[in-house]
């Protein structure tokens, strides 16, 4: 029904006023948002602030569900936030720990993207066990990687070998209106969920070109 395209500073400057305006002349409640975690916590604040109808519902990509698009909410949302990441920085595996405690110490960002380095590097290295002498049959290296799962901060991450993509839990988070807590829980049949999706048949304005690692 509606589009709206940020092209504002990431300021105090900040605002929405086409979609807020829209939103009070409408009966729209349920809105999909596509932010970076800094111009998502100056839209989060923007919207607070709006008066555009207590049942709002906004679904949000991973990077408005990391720590930093959430602070400077003190009095909690008055909307509803839900949606899915791949990452929960609070999991309790082993990976997760190291993953943490490595960045604290070399005085990093815990990120999605720094998890994404962090995989990166996991990978290689075992690439580099598995063939130390010849890196160049890439159909070998494949055959390796399936039958191995890789203790990942997200959770287990294997190789899928109908479709050569890494797999791993995913997590779904919602935050209830008029309060700032997360609540994030897992994904348990997210392997049936990825069947269907590469059994889906693309076109029209799809490209075939897929972003699964749900960054933005």
């Amino acid at each position: 029904m509606f589009n709206f395209v940020n092209q504002d500073k990431y300021d105090e400057s900040f605002a929405v006023a086409p979609l807020t305006d829209f939103l009070a002349a409408n009966e729209t409640t349920q809105i999909l948002c596509t932010l970076d975690s800094l111009p998502a916590s100056l839209f989060y604040a923007v919207m607070n602030k709006a008066e555009v109808g207590k049942d709002l519902q906004l679904f949000v990509s991973p990077m408005m569900l990391e720590q930093k698009a959430l602070i400077n909410i003190d009095n909690g949302f008055s909307f509803s936030i839900g949606g899915h990441t791949p990452w929960n920085i609070s999991a309790e595996n082993e990976g997760n720990k190291i993953f943490i405690e490595t960045c604290k110490e070399n005085k990093k960002n815990t990120s999605i993207f720094s998890l994404l380095g962090w995989e990166t590097a996991m990978i290689v290295t075992h690439i580099f066990k598995q063939a130390p002498d010849d890196y160049s049959n890439g159909a070998a290296l494949v055959d390796g990687l399936k039958t191995v799962q890789f203790d990942s901060p997200r959770g287990g991450l294997e190789l899928d070998e109908e479709t050569n993509f890494f797999l791993a839990p995913v997590y779904k988070c919602t935050i209830a209106p008029h309060t700032s807590l997360i609540k994030t829980t897992v994904v348990d049949e997210y392997k049936s969920e990825w069947k269907n999706f590469v059994e889906e048949p693309t076109g029209g304005v799809i490209s075939g070109w897929t972003n699964t690692y749900l960054c933005y």
